[in-house]
């Protein structure tokens, strides 16, 4: 906060205030006043506050001046009067008068990000056609704002924001830790149209600053979010993301099925995936020119062969062909260099591409927790634990409320053989919903780690009927039976893991899993060769996952790990 005369400049939420009441400021004035007053007392030169100002494009000393004079009005400094800025000929601009306040972090292209959630509308009875909406509209604002360096969005699509928009707007807040919070409602009209009513809370302020209604979206519904986006951007003194090409799709019914996906992919389970893929691809068949929807169809693919519904190979070379896709219509596109990072890793283990694709991801999403989660991953891959827990910290902080990180951050942990950082975070999942299952797959490896296996077994047999056949669980099951010396358990496992068609893709990697926990190294090796072949995405953290350890001490395992991780290791980094 800087204070001068009868102004105060509020670095944070970036308004003007004089004697308590805002001045409006277009963003480039505003921009134009923080560096001079941030820089009070010295000269800047007008073609450093040109480059300033026009970062991604050509502005030029008549544009300076026209905002200079939109800034001298709006200090109230009538023509001559120097109480504020100065024009030092030849040289540049000086703001004069005394300041008081410091903030470092206010400087410009150093200014501590807004944190911001959009929550999805509430839509009280929604019909199957329109079971999308609330996820999709949060999510496609939230799109459109993710790509301003001065906001931090949490993510749209987590499945808890549909509880949060439930809840008061103060605890919805405090949970997501952010400064703005946007909630809103679908109403439904007599003509069974759809209204968007919205409305933005200032959690400093403890106050509703900003609030908007939108008529009959549905058939103008990529119209209806820019327009709501641009409106915050206004509010909150921000150009709007004045881009070329927009990377969501503007046919109507194109976008529709895109926000469709998106409402499949963020359920993520088998069955959402699947409809999140066909979404994505009716949407393409009607606008091809839409990168947003070409990297989420590539994300789909990663997700499918993860859960084992397509095999590796072919999933990840369908990922790959839509993650260019995407890049030809945005080389920024920050998710595309994540699937590419992703695929550099899992199929080529080539680890110096998959480094330069996700330095690229990290470059154009700085504050996206899906760029710092697999940036974490693929340090896990590297050994450099310290390093990739502190990615997967800060996509955390990006996403406060997603399992998934939590328990990824148990499983960064575990590598780095520290069980009781690694059990606190299983324990704050189940804390959060007990019946997550893979917070339960989490514990009882963190249990095997310290020799627990009769307690691990004990915890995941529970689990078989919520389960139903899941090759991982019974993975899992076979360990703790190898753990425990009974190798007839150990064989019902691998019997059921071999019945399971669905997840054929990972049977070699389940079963391998299996044997490890038996000790059986040549059974084992022999279910990795072919895991190896199949590229897993598993196999590229062979050299450091706790479930190895029986045998680890193996010729074929060590042969196999530096045929996957020719390069040092940099373990416990």
């Amino acid at each position: 906060m800087y204070r001068f005369g009868p102004f105060e400049l509020d670095t944070q939420r970036r308004v003007l205030l004089r004697n308590g009441r805002r001045v409006h400021l277009t963003a480039k004035v505003y921009t134009l006043l923080h560096i001079l007053v941030e820089r009070h007392g010295k000269v800047v030169s007008k073609n450093e506050l040109i480059d300033l100002l026009w970062p991604d494009t050509v502005g030029t000393e008549a544009n300076l001046t026209v905002n200079m004079a939109a800034l001298r009005k709006a200090l109230g400094e009538k023509r001559g009067e120097h109480r504020y800025v100065v024009t030092i000929p030849t040289r540049g601009y000086s703001f004069v008068a005394e300041v008081e306040g410091t903030d470092e972090r206010s400087r410009p292209g150093a200014t501590s990000p807004l944190k911001i959630a959009v929550l999805p509308p509430v839509l009280s009875d929604a019909r199957d056609a329109e079971a999308h909406l609330p996820i999709g509209i949060a999510d496609g604002i939230s799109s459109r704002l993710a790509r301003r360096r001065e906001l931090e969005l949490r993510p749209a699509s987590a499945g808890s924001h549909a509880e949060l928009s439930t809840l008061p707007w103060e605890e919805a807040a405090r949970r997501l830790k952010v400064d703005l919070l946007v909630r809103g409602w679908l109403v439904r009209r007599r003509d069974s149209a759809l209204d968007l009513q919205l409305e933005m809370f200032d959690s400093s302020r403890g106050e509703k600053v900003w609030s908007e209604s939108f008529r009959n979206i549905v058939h103008g519904l990529p119209f209806a979010i820019a327009a709501a986006a641009g409106k915050m951007c206004t509010y909150l003194q921000l150009d709007e993301a004045g881009e070329k090409r927009m990377p969501h799709p503007r046919d109507p019914i194109a976008y529709n099925h895109y926000l469709e996906g998106r409402f499949h992919l963020c359920r993520f389970h088998p069955t959402s995936l699947e409809r999140a893929r066909s979404s994505f691809l009716r949407s393409l068949e009607r606008e091809r020119e839409a990168p947003c929807t070409w990297a989420s169809l590539g994300l789909v693919y990663q997700y499918q062969v993860y859960f084992g519904q397509i095999p590796p190979r072919e999933g990840f070379v369908k990922s790959e062909e839509a993650a260019h896709r995407a890049l030809e219509y945005d080389p920024r596109s920050s998710l595309s260099y994540v699937l590419l990072g992703n695929i550099h890793r899992h199929v080529y283990w080539d680890w110096d591409a998959a480094r330069r694709d996700h330095d690229l991801s990290l470059e154009f999403g700085p504050n996206d927790s899906l760029v710092h989660e697999h940036m974490g991953y693929h340090l896990l891959s590297e050994g450099r634990f310290k390093a990739a827990i502190a990615e997967l910290h800060r996509a955390l902080e990006l996403d406060p409320t997603s399992l998934t990180l939590l328990g990824s951050l148990s499983w960064g942990y575990r590598l780095q053989r520290r069980v009781e950082r690694a059990r606190s975070f299983v324990e704050t999942a189940l804390r959060m919903d007990p019946g997550f299952l893979l917070a339960h797959y989490h514990a009882a490896c963190n249990d095997f780690l310290e020799g627990n296996y009769a307690e691990a077994l004990d915890a995941l047999l529970t689990h078989e009927d919520d389960a139903i056949v899941d090759p991982y669980l019974q993975a899992l099951i076979g360990h703790a039976y190898g753990g425990l010396g009974d190798t007839a358990g150990v064989e019902r496992a691998l019997a059921r893991i071999a019945r399971d068609d669905k997840m054929a893709s990972t049977r070699a990697l389940h079963s391998a899993i299996a044997l490890a926990g038996l000790g059986d190294a040549d059974r084992c090796v022999d279910e990795l060769e072919v895991a190896a072949r199949e590229r897993h995405g598993f196999m590229g953290y062979l050299p450091y996952e706790p479930l190895w350890d029986k045998v680890r001490d193996n010729p074929r395992f060590i042969e196999l790990s530096e045929r996957i991780h020719p390069q040092p290791h940099h373990a416990h980094q």
